[in-house]
């Protein structure tokens, strides 16, 4: 352990290094999505984490050191169930059931999806908002991206609903009992994941994910400079609510549902989801809203953020 740091800190005494350390995260996805072979997507991907846990390392967070670590292992066993899963389909050439389920359960893991979303809330807690927002989007856009490589037969489009439906109904109970704005955004994260896979069932998975991240990005920018009034309305937006675009995203991802399944009773998952994540969105309005007219704003919003 002492030589890898010793490795790490040698490495990042040069400045360019750092800085391409640093930046990949935001870059590999232009690459990935440039690039036709799926083990050089696969390669940044894996480049993509292995420099975000530098980043970790390397912040100003007092538990860097196992966030780091826990984080490593999540994502390289995810990596690995990947890896295997790809190379399957590749020997036997076919996408079989089981490496389909290798590769959606690396997936899952790698979105925090139920029922893989075990280390998003307490890595989440511990970052920087930069942080979140690099793990909440450039993150995330290699693995939606490889949703595509998942054999789509009838037994894992069903796998692939209820893991996604069971991540709404997750993320919203969990949001409800988190008491840090950063644990709420890990909980948010787990329900939106959700709603990815599931638009991406009906082809609207990209445009979800960038008017998600368009208001997750506000929001981050908005509580880096405290700034109440623009937090609220960004998380306003995020909850869903018309007339914001995220209502309109959710309304055409429903009715899709509603025309591809046979039972009105799955509706309780989408809907119970974004009715129970809605009542922990206007709690932090509320208080952020308070802060917005309270004459001791940086104190309020301080508790706001960390109580």
């Amino acid at each position: 352990m002492m030589l890898m740091n010793s490795v790490m800190y040698s490495c990042l005494e040069n400045e360019n290094i750092k800085g391409i350390i640093f930046m990949f995260p935001i870059f590999a996805p232009l690459f990935s999505m440039t690039s036709s072979n799926w083990w050089l997507v696969w390669l940044s991907l894996e480049i993509m984490t292995f420099s975000m846990v530098v980043c970790i390392y390397f912040s100003n967070s007092m538990m860097k050191a196992e966030v780091s670590m826990v984080y490593f292992v999540v994502q390289s066993i995810s990596g690995v169930l990947l890896l295997v899963g790809a190379s399957f389909t590749s020997l036997i050439s076919a996408n079989h059931l089981v490496c389909s389920m290798f590769l959606l359960t690396g997936l899952a893991a790698k979105l925090g999806l139920f029922p893989m979303h075990f280390w998003v809330i307490p890595i989440l807690s511990m970052l920087s908002y930069w942080q979140i927002g690099v793990l909440l989007g450039p993150m995330k856009i290699i693995p939606l991206s490889m949703l595509y490589t998942v054999s789509a037969d009838s037994t894992l489009w069903l796998m692939m609903m209820i893991i996604s439906l069971f991540s709404m109904l997750c993320g919203g109970i969990l949001g409800n009992i988190m008491a840090n704005l950063k644990s709420v955004l890990g909980a948010s994260s787990i329900t939106h994941s959700g709603w990815f896979v599931l638009a991406y069932m009906f082809n609207l998975m990209w445009l979800y994910f960038w008017v998600y991240y368009v208001s997750l990005f506000f929001l981050l920018i908005s509580m880096s400079i405290m700034n109440s009034n623009l937090a609220s309305w960004s998380l306003l937006s995020m909850s869903g609510l018309p007339p914001f675009w995220l209502f309109f995203a959710k309304a055409h991802i429903i009715m899709e549902f509603i025309s591809y399944t046979s039972s009105p009773l799955l509706l309780i998952f989408p809907l119970g989801g974004a009715m129970i994540s809605l009542y922990f969105y206007l709690k932090y309005v509320y208080a952020l809203w308070l802060t917005h007219f309270n004459s001791f704003k940086v104190s309020t919003l301080m508790y706001v953020l960390h109580a």
